[in-house]
């Protein structure tokens, strides 16, 4: 499945939305069992490929301007890009 620029960064804000949450995005590891199992139950298998493929592409566009697609993000750019990176190895791996 490839997904088009704009289903990406449609794709992209439903991870990017949990970075309102993190305190301290230096301690992020990856989602918890918890949040894993919860991603699971939210989101269709279709949706949950769909996300993935949007964390590939965007682990794969570090040089894109991640900050755009929400507002009110206070981390920095390479932050986001890290846990765009962290999640992706981690969902990718299920």
């Amino acid at each position: 499945m490839s997904l088009d620029i704009i289903d990406n960064k449609r794709f992209l804000r439903i991870p990017l939305y949990k970075l309102i949450y993190i305190e301290d995005l230096k301690s992020f590891n990856g989602l918890s069992n918890s949040e894993l199992l919860e991603f699971e139950r939210e989101y269709s298998s279709e949706e949950r490929k769909k996300i993935i493929e949007s964390l590939r592409w965007g682990a794969n566009n570090n040089g894109f301007d991640f900050t755009s697609l929400l507002e009110g993000l206070s981390y920095s750019n390479e932050s986001i890009y890290d846990y765009i990176c962290i999640l992706y190895n981690q969902l990718n791996d299920k």
